[in-house]
């Protein structure tokens, strides 16, 4: 990093990776066994140092396979303070020349985010099937020695904790309960308006510049245009999903005369700003947001059909909104596509010619949409299901000795642990005698 742009760029950057991996630990969170920090801290490193960097470079860099900024060849002269075009024709262009469009991260992001959840979600399920329950009286030692998995929080016997409860025979009721579900509505209420406002900042902000452009060619869109061009964009497909999703959630208490799910609204809308997040630059005329946010809720109620067949544990509904809504924010971004957009926004963040960017049918760029979703799909499958895989096979016995060994500690008993020094130190816990050493080898 050469110049201080250079670090704002990598700090807004760095924000998309970290949001990557926060995507996949809302799969399980407020579960009752939950995943353990020290995996947690594993995962999410990996999940933001290699997986999402790897598809960020493909679809985001001028280098990528399948990027469009790959066309761009010009370079920005800034010598004398001036901000003059110097645009550098090579004789040939890039041979390959498909490109996906996801300018804020439909796919990069939240996409692979919810695929990465849902591997989550089976290696949960999968373990929830192996694994007895604790009971006061009797300690399965198997049951916590996973690295990725912890242990029962509730201390209560086995005849005292009730039994699941069995999953209702109608998708509807199962979506939309009769007492309108567990969540507070406050708190539904709350993180949709917290997550709507902070939203303009991603995606608006994926301009990387409120600039008017001074310096360039006549002809070039200028970045506060398209700041507020995706801003309405965002406001229209949220809206129109939005009222979707409480049209339906309507509908559904006149049928089953239950109490209205404000969860299922608040992710309705969600879903919306996921889809709106790929094309949200691209798309054209007022209609195109509309009719993505209207699509949108639909295709996250298909999500949560797949989670109600495969009974797949999903506490923040991270499927349904980030894997579903991601993939149609891909495909969607193909069908309503833009090519003066295209042109004009990779001219003006690449400071090259827009004319060699090339503008496809809305067939093949749909289809090219298609394949980079799944390649994408394949990724997080692959590479997530490889981390969580790693990480069940560990024996946090084994990790445990291992530091201890880098503390020299001999080992603890009785609650006593002896060190390689000869000194004793008194603790019940592991974590306590760790620090201990580690303060007394200070």
């Amino acid at each position: 990093m050469k110049e201080d742009s250079d670090y704002i760029f990598f700090f807004f950057r760095f924000t998309f990776a970290s949001n990557t991996a926060t995507i996949i630990g809302g799969t399980l969170c407020g579960e009752k066994r939950t995943v353990r920090m020290l995996a947690v801290f594993i995962y999410a490193f990996l999940v933001s140092s290699v997986i999402h960097p790897v598809i960020a470079w493909a679809v985001w860099s001028q280098t990528g396979f399948m990027s469009a900024a790959k066309f761009c060849n010009g370079t920005l002269d800034k010598e004398n303070g001036s901000l003059a075009l110097v645009h550098v024709l090579s004789q040939e262009g890039p041979k390959n020349t498909m490109y996906i469009l996801d300018y804020a991260g439909a796919g990069v992001v939240h996409l692979l985010g919810g695929i990465g959840g849902l591997v989550l979600s089976i290696a949960h399920k999968r373990a929830e099937k192996r694994r007895p329950r604790r009971t006061l009286t009797t300690r399965n030692e198997d049951a916590s020695e996973s690295l990725l998995r912890d242990e029962e929080l509730s201390p209560l016997s086995s005849a005292d904790i009730p039994e699941e409860p069995k999953q209702p025979s109608n998708f509807w009721v199962w979506m939309y309960p009769k007492w309108g579900g567990p969540e507070h509505i406050e708190y539904s209420a709350l993180g949709v308006l917290i997550l709507w406002t902070t939203w303009f900042a991603f995606n608006c902000g994926s301009t990387e510049s409120m600039s008017s452009g001074k310096g360039f060619p006549e002809g070039y869109k200028l970045f506060h245009r398209t700041a507020g061009r995706i801003a309405i964009n965002m406001i229209l497909c949220a809206g129109a999903g939005g009222l979707t999703a409480i049209i339906i959630t309507s509908l559904v208490q006149l049928k089953y005369h239950s109490n209205i799910n404000a969860n299922e609204v608040a992710n309705g809308i969600l879903s919306c700003l996921v889809a709106v997040t790929g094309g949200c630059a691209f798309i054209r005329g007022w209609w195109s947001p509309i009719i993505i946010g209207i699509v949108a809720v639909g295709f996250y109620h298909f999500g949560c059909w797949v989670e109600y067949k495969l009974s797949l544990p999903d506490t923040a509904r991270v499927i349904p909104v980030h894997a579903f809504g991601g993939f149609w924010g891909l495909v969607s971004t193909g069908l309503f596509r833009d090519g003066t957009y295209i042109k004009g926004i990779y001219g003006s963040l690449c400071f090259c010619n827009s004319q060699d960017v090339p503008v496809h049918s809305v067939a093949l760029q749909t289809a090219y949409q298609l394949a980079g979703a799944l390649i994408i799909i394949v990724w997080s499958l692959i590479t997530v299901g490889i981390i969580f895989w790693s990480l069940s096979l560990i024996n946090v016995r084994w990790v445990i000795q291992a530091v201890m060994r880098l503390f020299c500690l001999n080992g603890c008993s009785g609650g006593r642990c002896q060190c390689c020094s000869g000194a004793t130190v008194t603790t019940g816990e592991y974590g306590d005698c760790l620090l201990t050493e580690a303060l007394s080898n200070d």
